[in-house]
């Protein structure tokens, strides 16, 4: 799609998906059926890559997360030039500080959590919430703490969940008769937490 300045001008900045995408799709395991009528993958890289010569694109500028960085990286050793844009909400891309998409799902998790930590104090009860965070627990450790929550759970520090009982129950009172915790869904428990016996999370 030829993308003039009006054009670009115009644009709905909600309106991400004009160019389409193909997140899913790997271009080195294209799954289709062969003479027998039966699914097979095949490497279709390099008709990828000789379309792209054929249509005079010089180098790619990808904004993908941690999936398309590796196909990316693929084909940059087949020859592409490219330069990428990593996008994740989680956070959870190597040597990146903040990678584009995080600071939008924080703000909208920080509301999301503000109005279940309103909820359990109107019902005293306390609220588990579960927010995104695979691999990493960037998303759940900030949004925890600008809700002031009881208790942050992330993948990279293992917790004790009668430690983390314990401590919600110190802090219930009468006057303080909810609480809040913020768990990511790839936080893992200590099942003995003696030998230090990690339970980790179902895959998904």
């Amino acid at each position: 799609m030829p993308l003039s300045p009006s054009l670009i001008e115009n644009l709905d900045p909600a309106a991400g998906n004009i160019l389409g995408q193909s997140g899913r799709v790997d271009p080195f395991h294209v799954r289709q059926l062969n003479a027998d009528e039966m699914v097979e993958e095949v490497d279709q890289s390099d008709e990828l890559l000789a379309r792209l010569k054929a249509e005079k694109i010089d180098a790619l500028i990808p904004v993908v997360g941690g999936q398309g960085l590796t196909i990316i990286y693929k084909l940059h050793c087949k020859g592409l030039n490219t330069v990428c844009v990593p996008r994740a909400i989680e956070n959870d891309i190597a040597a990146t500080l903040v990678s584009f998409g995080f600071n939008s799902a924080l703000s909208f998790t920080i509301e999301m959590l503000d109005k279940a930590r309103q909820a359990a104090q109107a019902a005293r009860k306390i609220a588990v919430v579960e927010v995104l965070g695979a691999q990493a627990g960037w998303l759940a450790l900030q949004a925890g703490i600008a809700v002031c929550a009881d208790a942050v759970l992330i993948p990279e520090i293992p917790c004790n969940l009668q430690t983390v009982a314990a401590k919600l129950k110190e802090k219930m009172n009468p006057r303080h008769s909810y609480g809040l915790v913020v768990v990511a869904e790839g936080a893992r428990l200590l099942d003995n937490p003696k030998t230090g016996r990690i339970s980790h999370p179902p895959s998904r």
